[in-house]
């Protein structure tokens, strides 16, 4: 259960970080302008990609392990922006949350500069002696 809290915080911090940065990807929060509701909004959008890649993405990885070998990994970019198009189809119908400009190459890179940002807030929090495994 920790582990699930722990990567649910880093999932937050990372989506934060990646809307920050990133102009195709942005995040609309329940109530604007509000910095509470902005944070309860990252945690709830935190424990939806968690809970995507807890449940789902190990049968879309399963799936696709053809495609891991074919390119030599590669694939997991594409896997990571299914897992982000997923939880913006998920936020949509909540009518806040996660909005991509464009599917494909924007989701992919969105996808990929999230993984990067989320590499580097767990190295940060495993230098503080938290990990999320």
């Amino acid at each position: 259960m920790t582990r699930f809290l722990t990567a649910v915080l880093f999932n937050a911090a990372a989506l934060w970080i990646t809307a920050t940065f990133l102009h195709v990807f942005t995040v609309t929060s329940f109530r604007p302008g509000e910095t509470y509701a902005d944070v309860l909004t990252y945690l709830a959008l935190g424990l939806l990609l968690a809970a995507i890649n807890t449940l789902l993405m190990p049968i879309v990885k399963i799936v696709t392990i053809p495609l891991y070998i074919l390119t030599l990994g590669l694939w997991s970019v594409v896997v990571n922006g299914i897992a982000l198009w997923l939880l913006g189809v998920a936020s949509v119908q909540l009518g806040w949350g996660v909005h991509l400009t464009e599917f494909w190459w924007e989701t992919i890179w969105a996808a990929f500069v999230l993984g990067i940002v989320n590499w580097l807030v767990s190295l940060v929090a495993r230098m503080f002696g938290v990990s999320a495994k």
